[in-house]
């Protein structure tokens, strides 16, 4: 068993990623495993980042390990904070609207918060924006161009897309966001499947 332990801050998942990537890589772990590991980190570390401290701050430490025969990967995130067992969550309100419904905790999406500005960054799982985009257009919803904001529209990963209403009324802006939320969590469940599947089959 491997492991690292890092202050509780956003911004040290990469050392937390890149740690946990070497360990699989010497045991050439297909690289849609890593993938899939890459999402869990995110949305675990952002977590403990965000909530087990409270305003406070505190070390987590993360531990790897790996088994041959049969193949099995364990991750463990153990950290000091403030307690929280999900069973005890209210199931969430169907009833509400699409709009009301957080997409955050996911693992599917991060974005950026605007305060007094323009644009909205809205970063997908990697490989999904230009479908995400493109499903928005089967609905009606014409978006700026997935990449918009990288070099020459070529985004590495595929995963930046830049939202920027063009003075929408208040309704028009509501089914905006309907439609722009349920592209991403249907683009993102091919996505998951997609690899879900492959993973099974090797």
């Amino acid at each position: 068993m491997k492991s690292i332990t890092v202050e509780a801050k956003i911004e040290n998942v990469d050392k937390v990623t890149e740690f946990v990537n070497e360990v699989l890589e010497e045991k050439d772990c297909p690289l849609k495993v890593q993938m899939q590991l890459d999402v869990a980190i995110d949305e675990i570390f952002g977590n403990i980042a965000y909530y087990a401290y409270g305003r406070g701050s505190g070390n987590a430490t993360i531990q790897i390990e790996m088994e041959d025969n049969p193949p099995k990967i364990t991750l463990i995130f153990i950290d000091q904070g403030i307690p929280y067992n999900p069973l005890e969550n209210k199931d969430p309100d169907i009833t509400l609207d699409i709009e009301d419904r957080e997409i955050g905790g996911l693992g599917i999406g991060t974005w950026t918060k605007p305060l007094g500005g323009y644009f909205i960054s809205f970063d997908s799982m990697d490989g999904c924006a230009k479908a995400i985009v493109a499903k928005a257009k089967e609905a009606g919803l014409i978006m700026t161009g997935a990449g918009a904001t990288f070099p020459y529209g070529k985004d590495p990963k595929d995963s930046n897309i830049r939202i920027a209403p063009s003075f929408p009324t208040p309704e028009e802006l509501e089914v905006a966001a309907q439609v722009f939320v349920l592209s991403v969590k249907l683009v993102s469940i091919d996505k998951i499947l997609g690899e879900k599947v492959e993973v099974e089959e090797a």
